[in-house]
């Protein structure tokens, strides 16, 4: 069983948890920038282990944001169809769309994807910084290295 079968088997309110579950990790991300006070051996450390959850979690948040993407197609024709079979006059594109945009069903999927979308470019941002973070302590190794090497006795 894949992960996105996984997903696809979750309702609407088990994909707000996951989703407010990566919210909640990203929250938690804080404490991993506060460098006052940690040995830099710690930090040279755990920093690969650190990049690379939260690039899992990156990976996660695209399969739930690529899944409710094509749950809101799938969506948006079954209301197309309906609207199209149901209406007793012609319709034109515009009022069709207006249709389909105020369907409850569109409506909270949209939602769900806006928020899969705003927990993913988070994500990111923490990937990013940690990418930085951690070009900034290889420069310090080096530098220290070079220091070292600067010492005559």
């Amino acid at each position: 069983m894949t992960y996105i079968d996984d997903i696809a088997k979750c309702d609407v309110i088990e994909i707000k948890r996951r989703l407010e579950k990566l919210h909640n990790e990203v929250n938690e991300a804080v404490v991993f920038f506060d460098l006052d006070g940690k040995k830099l051996e710690v930090l040279n450390r755990d920093h690969p282990q650190h990049l690379m959850c939260y690039g899992l979690l990156l990976q996660e948040a695209k399969v739930i944001e690529e899944f409710v993407k094509g749950k809101l197609e799938s969506i948006e024709a079954i209301i197309y169809k309906e609207t199209i079979e149901n209406s007793q006059r012609a319709l034109t594109a515009t009022d069709i769309k207006m249709w389909i945009k105020s369907d409850e069903r569109y409506i909270e999927y949209n939602q769900l994807l806006v928020d899969s979308g705003y927990v993913k470019n988070m994500l990111q941002s923490i990937i990013d910084a940690l990418q930085t973070m951690g070009w900034s302590l290889s420069n310090i190794v080096k530098l220290r290295i070079a220091a070292i090497e600067d010492i005559t006795l």
